[in-house]
């Protein structure tokens, strides 16, 4: 699915929306270190069953841009979002724990 150019996000609560061109992505704060990605395809409010129980807190999060790039910030986790819904992971040490497979192996620069 291509969700095309990033064009604007907005806070709710524990929750950020992003708005690209083709689709919107709900990121919810679960925890400083659980962020659950929703991509509301076929169900604008579709409940996972993944986290059992009530488990969310109050997160503080930080959301800034740099170039192209979205960075959404934690205390645990850092996220890096561009156009089409790419997205990378990081720990709070900077390790990589999860990107986007872009047809080829991209080793991405600091930022």
């Amino acid at each position: 699915m291509k969700f095309g150019k990033k064009l604007s996000y907005e806070q709710q609560d524990d929750s950020l929306v992003l708005h690209f061109e083709k689709q919107d992505v709900i990121l919810s704060f679960i925890k400083e270190d659980i962020i659950r990605v929703f991509v509301p395809c076929w169900l604008l409010d579709y409940q996972s069953q993944a986290i059992e129980g009530e488990k969310a807190v109050a997160v503080d999060y930080t959301v800034e841009e740099f170039e192209d790039v979205l960075i959404i910030k934690t205390d645990a986790l850092t996220l890096k979002i561009e156009d089409d819904f790419y997205m990378e992971v990081y720990d709070i040490h900077n390790h990589l724990l999860m990107a986007d497979y872009r047809s080829v192996r991209q080793e991405k620069e600091e930022m």
